[in-house]
Parts: C-alpha cells; sequence; structure tokens
C-alpha cells in the first residue's frame, strides 16, 4: 500500500468538496470567452483598383477576422482583443484632418472630401510589430506623397508630425505605459514622400474597421507597426514640430534598443533559465542526489516545475494590462513550450519508468486515485494548446478562435493546482501560494473582461 492511500476520510471528503467547488469555478471562467461576437464589415470602398506592383501573390494575406481582432490601439485597450472590442467608442463621423506649418496651402479637410479626391488602389504590405508579430494586410488608400503635395511643402520643410485625435470616451486616452495622448509621430520628409508611404482608408476593398485606425491611418512597410499611426486629426510640416517629437529620433533609436534586447538578450535568457531545472535534475539523477526513493523525487520536481512555468505563462498578459509591460508577451510561447516539455517528462516518467509502461495499471491508477486523474486530465488540455501554439496555427483557426481555444490554459491551471493539493496528504506552501497567484491572475483578467463588455454596454 502507498502512502498516499492512507487519508483520514473527513479530510478526504473536505478536499473532494474543495475540488468540485475550484475546478467549476476555472471552469465557469474559461467558458465566457467563446460567447463572443464577429467583428462586423464596413461599407464597401467605391472604385478601389488592385495595383499589380504590390500585390505580394506569393505571400498568403491574413484574413479579415485576424486584422481586425489582433490589434495594438492602447487609446481603446491594452490587450489585442480590446481594440474590437471598444471600437464603438472612437467616433469617425464628422471627422476632419487639418495640414499646417511649412506648408504653402495649410489647409483643412473633411474625410469625405478626401474620399473622393484621392484614387483609392489595394496594396498588400507586410505589417511588422517589435513584438516579434507580422501580418500581410491588403490595405486600400493612396500614397501620402500625393496628399502632401496638393499642400505645396517649403524648403523648410524637414520633418513631417502626425497627431493622433483624443476622445474623452477613449478608455486609453489618459495614457498607457507612459505614452501620452494625444500621440505624435513623424517621418523626415524625404519618407514622408516615398511612393510605398500610404494613406489608408480601408481594407479588403471595405472601410477601415475603428480597430484598425479607422478613418484614415499612415502605412510606412519598411517600419515598424508603431511608425504607422492610426486615426489622424493634424499633419504639421514643420521644423517647429521636432521640438516636440524630438525629431522622432528618440523614438526610432529606442525601438531598436528594444528589439536588440528583446532579440539579443531577453529571450535567450528565459530560454536559459528554463533549461536550468532540466540540467539540475540531470546533476542530481547522477551524483544519486535525489534521495531514497529517486523516482517520486524526479516525479515531483518535473510536475512542479511545469506547474511554476505554467503560473508565469499565465502571468504575462495580466503583466501587459496592469503594468503596461511588453516584454513579457515576448517570452509567454517560450514559457508554455517549456511548461508542456516538462509536463511531458513528468507525465513519461511516471508511464515509462514508475510503472515500467504498464497502460493496465496506469489506466487504473488514473481511475483510482484522483490527483493522477487531475494531472492526465491537465496534461490531455495543455496537448491541443502546445499543438496549436504556433503562427501557421493561429492563421488556420483565425485568432478569435485561436484565441478562445486557448483560454482553456487557465482551466488547466486549476486542474493542476488541485493535482498538486491532492498529491500530498498535507499541501504543501509553496503549492498554495502559487494556487493563490493563479487566482489573483484569473481574477484580474475577469476583472478586465468585465470591464470591456461594460464598456461595450455603455457606447452608443
Amino acid at each position: 500500500m502507498r502512502s498516499f492511500e492512507v487519508t483520514p476520510r473527513s479530510l478526504y471528503v473536505r478536499r473532494r468538496e474543495f475540488l468540485k467547488l475550484g475546478a467549476g469555478s476555472a471552469l465557469a471562467l474559461s467558458l465566457p470567452a467563446f460567447a463572443r461576437a464577429k467583428v462586423e464589415h464596413g461599407p464597401k470602398l467605391a472604385g478601389v483598383t488592385a495595383n499589380p506592383n504590390h500585390a505580394l501573390a506569393e505571400e498568403k494575406k491574413n484574413s479579415f477576422e485576424d486584422i481586425t481582432t489582433y490589434n495594438n490601439f492602447y487609446e481603446l485597450g491594452s490587450d489585442k482583443s480590446d481594440p474590437s472590442d471598444n471600437a464603438g467608442k472612437l467616433q469617425t463621423r464628422p471627422w476632419t484632418v487639418s495640414v499646417e506649418g511649412e506648408v504653402g496651402k495649410p489647409r483643412k479637410w473633411d474625410i469625405e472630401e478626401i474620399l473622393k479626391s484621392f484614387p483609392i488602389e489595394e496594396r498588400v504590405y507586410r505589417l511588422r510589430c517589435v513584438e516579434a508579430w507580422s501580418m500581410v494586410i491588403p490595405w486600400d488608400g493612396f500614397p501620402l506623397a500625393d496628399f502632401l503635395k496638393k499642400h505645396d511643402p517649403t524648403s523648410r520643410a524637414k520633418y513631417v508630425a502626425f497627431e493622433s485625435a483624443v476622445q474623452p470616451q477613449m478608455p486609453g486616452v489618459k495614457g498607457y505605459a507612459g505614452i501620452p495622448f494625444p500621440y505624435l509621430e513623424g517621418l523626415r520628409i524625404d519618407e514622408a514622400m516615398h511612393p510605398l508611404s500610404l494613406l489608408v482608408v480601408g481594407l479588403y476593398g471595405e472601410a477601415l474597421p475603428n480597430q484598425d485606425g479607422a478613418p484614415i491611418r499612415l502605412v510606412v512597410p519598411w517600419k515598424y507597426g508603431f511608425k504607422s499611426t492610426s486615426h489622424r486629426r493634424a499633419v504639421a510640416s514643420q521644423d517647429a514640430h521636432v521640438q516636440r517629437l524630438l525629431g522622432s529620433g528618440v523614438t526610432l533609436r529606442w525601438a531598436r534598443f528594444e528589439e536588440v534586447l528583446l532579440k539579443k538578450a531577453l529571450v535567450p535568457a528565459a530560454f536559459a533559465a528554463c533549461c536550468v531545472p532540466l540540467l539540475w535534475f540531470a546533476v542530481q539523477a547522477a551524483t544519486s542526489g535525489l534521495g531514497a526513493n529517486p523516482v517520486e523525487e524526479l516525479l515531483n520536481d518535473l510536475g512542479y516545475t511545469a506547474f511554476v512555468l505554467l503560473a508565469l505563462t499565465l502571468a504575462c498578459t495580466p503583466l501587459q494590462t496592469v503594468a503596461g509591460w511588453n516584454w513579457p508577451i515576448r517570452i509567454r510561447k517560450l514559457l508554455g513550450d517549456f511548461c508542456f516539455f516538462y509536463a511531458c517528462l513528468h507525465m513519461l516518467t511516471y508511464v515509462v519508468i514508475d510503472q515500467g509502461l504498464d497502460f493496465k495499471a496506469v489506466a487504473t491508477d488514473v481511475l483510482k486515485h484522483k490527483f493522477i486523474f487531475l494531472g492526465m486530465a491537465t496534461w490531455l488540455l495543455l496537448l491541443p494548446l502546445a499543438v496549436t501554439s504556433t503562427r501557421g496555427w493561429q492563421r488556420r483557426l483565425g485568432f478569435r478562435r485561436w484565441k478562445r481555444l486557448h483560454r482553456l490554459v487557465y482551466l488547466a491551471g486549476g486542474l493542476a493546482s488541485f493535482h498538486f493539493l491532492l498529491r500530498f496528504k498535507t499541501p504543501r506552501v509553496e503549492t498554495i501560494a502559487w494556487m493563490g497567484v493563479i487566482c489573483v491572475l484569473l481574477l484580474v483578467r475577469v476583472v478586465a473582461a468585465v470591464r470591456r463588455r461594460a464598456g461595450m454596454v455603455q457606447s452608443p
């Protein structure tokens, strides 16, 4: 008889009640994401013609759903799904664009006048984000140079500054991660006059959705996405704006520094840190440091490592939401992959070493012992999440369906918590602590979701 089979009846009954309550709560928190509405299509744009020189025929275009549900638009929220959820808060009519500064013909345009004054063409561009994701998007618009030429920039014009609109009902305009609003961006005059710089008013032949920068935005395909500013109200071509923008050079230098930090330091450091437990287990096994029952010790250590990595993976999005940190998102997939890796080692140690590939004994254990059942259920939940974690699967499933599927990671976190809680006769302090962390992370996501839904109900 194994030690964990001898448990006082009163404690066993209480654990069952606790298990039902916790598992039911985790399931209830993970299910609402499956009831989200589809993004509505906008009106068709008249006279859009495809530009064959910018067709990117060798590239597969992202779907309308991908483009409209995975956005960085901090005025509408910090999570990737917030802009589509809060899109109704951006009012795009009436809308004017003011051009001023070092131009011979300053002017204020109505958006409808802009749409009628310039021939609109479709160009397929790659949009790259500094967060290490990208899309292939069929934009509808016209060259920024054509628009600027209408105003005769003077010889003193060195930069073109772009200022966003600020509407008080937008949830993020009070500031996000140190970014003041209205948001200011800039290009050198030669960059602005480059034939690839595009003022965009639509995508896939339809009016630009609010979450993608309606009613008019800039797209600069050779720069990171944050330089392709959205929902423009003002364009200024002058030296004076250099003082406000710092020549736009600081932004570019920070982007390059951040890119180097992410690619050269953060990801390799996270990878190395995730490998440390594996090396430690190998050293312990080689030096007989796993104690009197090495198999049980190895099982516990591998499972606990997977559990901690799962909690860290769950923490990435709440850290972005609460603290405004984007760097955890950069390593979220890596943490998730290592979590599944250690979970597989945990399961293989049990099936191969502990049970000697006796699948009948494994099945008996799964049905007899609830903590083993919960552990196996957790692994089965993580399996499809690991398989579909790639960008290819995001494209196949569509981002909204993919995101709904991956909300099951919270259910996996709940089941893993109770797996470790029931594993030992006396619950370990560290297990309870990590369970508390997971509960807090769930609470942050639930509060954020409730606020988004409340905002959607209140928006006209």
